[in-house]
């Protein structure tokens, strides 16, 4: 504050010898020096300081701009800084405080970036419970009202390390998906079904096909003998002699009875290009039978190659 003067000395030294007033009082130099020193202690000592509005004496400066000073204990409310550093913790006091600033620059070089101060050091983000706390956790919200959202997060406990997405309030689940070189390879469902390159789940009883490093997986029927097969009478559509085509997809395997005749017969089951079986019974037998596995898309036949039958029973697991 400005120093005012308090008392008028010129004044006394006009009025005439004998006048009480003339006097120059211990009380009136007392509270001289005391706005004098009043005055002292709450001005800068810097001739270039400009400060606009309010007081420094460990009260709030409202509104007011402090240039070139620093300030010791006292807590603007309201006040810009080119540079701020701090040699303890930062502490927020009060609900809902923000960290606000310019986090999406069409200039990814301009946003507002977290940066290690150690000259050529990484940088790593960290979050810590207090105390015997055993739970860390990063929350990424997907609107500004935190109670009706999707919420993507991350949770580290003594137990697990978690990854969600979950929704609050009015907020629908999304699923998880992940990307690179800018497309989506993978996701996972709301339901917890896989897909890949997007919503493509296969189908019930597919299997994920790796294609090796060059390329992403794929679904794939199962193509085993018995996966998704039965075992079906095919007895009234066969015949002996007769040759057939496996294009079911899959392979598939055949079962053939039949009966014989006076003495001994072969049966002949031919596979493919060449590929033969053969079966024979003896006297005291009262049936030939043979089987083979069929690849897919062979050819496949079975010939009464010695003497008589008849065909009983002919199966096939497809």
């Amino acid at each position: 504050m400005d120093y005012t003067k308090l008392t008028d000395f010129a004044t006394k030294d006009a009025l005439l010898s004998g006048n009480p007033s003339k006097l120059l009082r211990g009380t009136e130099l007392d509270a001289e020096f005391g706005a004098i020193v009043t005055a002292v202690a709450t001005k800068t000592d810097d001739s270039a300081a400009a400060i606009t509005g309010g007081t420094i004496d460990g009260t709030a400066i409202t509104g007011g701009t402090i240039d070139g000073t620093v300030i010791g204990g006292v807590t603007p409310a309201a006040t810009t800084v080119s540079s701020l550093t701090d040699s303890g913790n930062l502490t927020f006091t009060g609900t809902a405080n923000r960290i606000t600033g310019d986090f999406s620059n069409a200039t990814v070089a301009n946003r507002v970036m977290f940066q290690t101060s150690t000259v050529n050091g990484p940088t790593a983000i960290s979050a810590i419970p207090n105390g015997t706390g055993v739970q860390s956790q990063i929350a990424l919200y997907s609107g500004s009202d935190v109670n009706n959202s999707n919420v993507g997060d991350i949770v580290a406990n003594n137990a697990e390390v978690r990854f969600r997405s979950i929704a609050v309030g009015t907020a629908t689940a999304v699923p998880m998906t992940f990307y690179t070189d800018g497309s989506e390879r993978m996701r996972l469902s709301t339901a917890g079904a896989l897909g890949l390159g997007g919503a493509n789940y296969g189908t019930a009883g597919q299997v994920l096909q790796s294609n090796g490093a060059a390329s992403a997986p794929i679904w794939t029927d199962v193509v085993g003998i018995g996966i998704g097969q039965t075992l079906q009478t095919m007895t009234g559509s066969r015949a002996l002699g007769t040759t057939y085509y496996n294009t079911t997809g899959k392979p598939i395997e055949i079962y053939v009875r039949t009966t014989y005749g006076a003495g001994s017969n072969v049966l002949t089951l031919t596979v493919g290009a060449g590929a033969k079986i053969h079966s024979g019974n003896g006297s005291y037998e009262s049936f030939s039978k043979i089987s083979s596995v069929v690849p897919v898309g062979v050819a496949y036949s079975v010939t009464l190659t010695s003497g008589t039958a008849a065909l009983v029973d002919w199966m096939e697991l497809r």
